[in-house]
């Protein structure tokens, strides 16, 4: 009878140890699946790689109300000075010689259009003065050219490829 509850006993510790490892083996996946990026499934726009310049001319052309030549001189200080440079994974702004980069990931697309969220490693300056959004939508308006919406003032900004 000793020998049939030690064979029990094993039995049970085998088993025991096969669920452990069943266990061990599907928590593993499942933290693979939640916690990894996946990098193949990775949006990605090849439309905004290189270096685009903020277009002064265009952007104060397609104001709605006629500006007059002052006005037009104020909107110069504003406008056409922006450059931002696209890789597959970073942006770097450039504005008068101070440049940033980030990161930014594409949250999707179509034929006109590309919608990116920058994805901030540090505050900006202007958080808590102005609610900036994280996300932009791109307009193409062809292969070399695009525009936006201006966080501050909602202003259509154009933009055009410089590389």
């Amino acid at each position: 009878m000793g020998t049939e509850a030690e064979r029990s006993s094993r039995r049970w510790k085998w088993g025991a140890v096969v669920s452990l490892l069943a266990a061990v083996a599907s928590l593993t996946a499942l933290v693979a699946v939640l916690v990894l990026p996946d990098r193949a499934a990775r949006v990605t726009d090849d439309r905004l790689i290189g270096t685009w310049q903020s277009d002064a001319d265009r952007t104060i052309a397609g104001m709605r109300k006629p500006v007059d030549e002052k006005q037009e001189a104020a909107l110069r200080t504003l406008f056409g000075k922006l450059r931002v440079t696209y890789t597959q994974t970073a942006l770097t702004t450039d504005l008068d010689g101070k440049a940033e980069t980030g990161q930014y990931e594409v949250l999707g697309k179509d034929k006109h259009s590309v919608a990116i969220r920058a994805i901030k490693d540090k505050p900006s300056p202007l958080d808590g003065v102005f609610e900036l959004s994280e996300f932009t939508v791109i307009q193409f308006d062809g292969p070399d050219s695009y525009w936006l919406y201006t966080q501050i003032g909602g202003i259509r900004e154009y933009f055009k490829r410089v590389r």
